[in-house]
C-alpha cells in the first residue's frame, strides 16, 4: 500500500499523498483534521511519512482516533 502512494518515489508519503490515500478508501477527511494526524504520526516534523512512521500509525491507538 505504502509504494502503492508514493507517487514520486520519494520512500515517504507526503501530505497530499496521505490526503489521496485516505480518500481511495473512503476516509474523507479534512484537510485540518490530516492536520491533527499529521501531528501525531509524523515524528520527524518533516510533513511525509517514511515507512517506519507509516507502519507505527497503523498501530498507533491515538492516530486511529
Amino acid at each position: 500500500m505504502f509504494k502503492k502512494f508514493d507517487s514520486d518515489d520519494s520512500n515517504a508519503l507526503d501530505f497530499i499523498e496521505v490526503f489521496r490515500m485516505f480518500n481511495k478508501y473512503g476516509f474523507y477527511i479534512t484537510k485540518e483534521e490530516l492536520m491533527k494526524y499529521f501531528k501525531i504520526v509524523d515524528l520527524n516534523k518533516d510533513y511525509s511519512l517514511n515507512l517506519d512512521e507509516f507502519k507505527a500509525c497503523m498501530l498507533d491507538k491515538q492516530a486511529k482516533e
